[in-house]
């Protein structure tokens, strides 16, 4: 008689099998919604800011930690109108990005984050107005100063104009209805949201397109955006 295999051998094809099943079913997990969000996302749209007033050199910018979510904080050039509607002309600027639902519209419900999170969904860019630092009534965690120059300052702001759903003629696309807790507006925004390209990745990206930052990959949480800062120095 020929002997049986024994238990030990025999289970070791079942393993692997569902070994490699769950590594297939991890990598769709994550690719698929990957290469949607490729799909899906537009290319940045023309933006044509006016020259920076001569006369000033430096410029005072902010990177701000509220909560779970970071956003950008900086000085708007003299004469420039690039506030929220109503405060257009503030001396300060806050930029903040993340989900449609949640962010934009405060939806924290369940699905709203699963979604978020694991699926990617169209997002808003907040624009808010103030007369300096720090934000009125805003709970502050941390924040990092530098200054920068008035090119610096320019090509930051384009990066961050770019991130909307911009017309062909330029324009920004028109705000969503405010949230009664906010000063400033939400506009739609070019990029999807997911968990491993959150707002806090994405305050990390737009620094880094303008040399004020390293990478942002693996940024998820407010805590990693400090140590990936170049020339700040935490004020808060």
């Amino acid at each position: 008689m020929v002997p049986s295999p024994s238990g030990r051998s025999a289970g070791r094809p079942i393993r692997f099998g569902r070994r490699l099943g769950c590594a297939a079913a991890l990598l769709l997990f994550f690719l698929v919604p990957a290469v949607r969000i490729r799909l899906l996302t537009e290319p940045p749209g023309v933006v044509a800011l006016p020259p920076v007033p001569s006369g000033k050199t430096q410029y005072d910018l902010y990177v701000i930690a509220y909560g779970y979510h970071t956003a950008i904080f900086l000085e708007q050039p003299d004469g420039w109108r690039l506030g929220p509607p109503g405060n257009e002309s503030a001396d300060f600027l806050e930029y903040g990005w993340g989900d449609r639902r949640f962010y934009g519209f405060n939806d924290q419900s369940i699905p709203a984050m699963l979604t978020a999170a694991f699926w990617g969904t169209p997002s808003v860019v907040y624009v808010g107005g103030e007369e300096g630092f720090p934000p009125a009534k805003r709970t502050i965690r941390a924040a990092y100063y530098r200054t920068v120059t008035a090119e610096q300052l320019r090509l930051l702001l384009t990066g961050l104009e770019q991130a909307m759903t911009r017309a062909a003629s330029g324009e920004r696309p028109p705000p969503l209805p405010p949230r009664t807790d906010l000063k400033g507006r939400f506009f739609p925004a070019r990029e999807y949201y997911i968990l491993w390209s959150d707002c806090n990745r994405w305050t990390v990206e737009r620094l880094r397109e303008v040399g004020l930052a390293r990478t942002g990959v693996g940024v998820v949480v407010p805590e990693q955006v400090g140590g990936r800062l170049i020339g700040f120095r935490r004020v808060r």
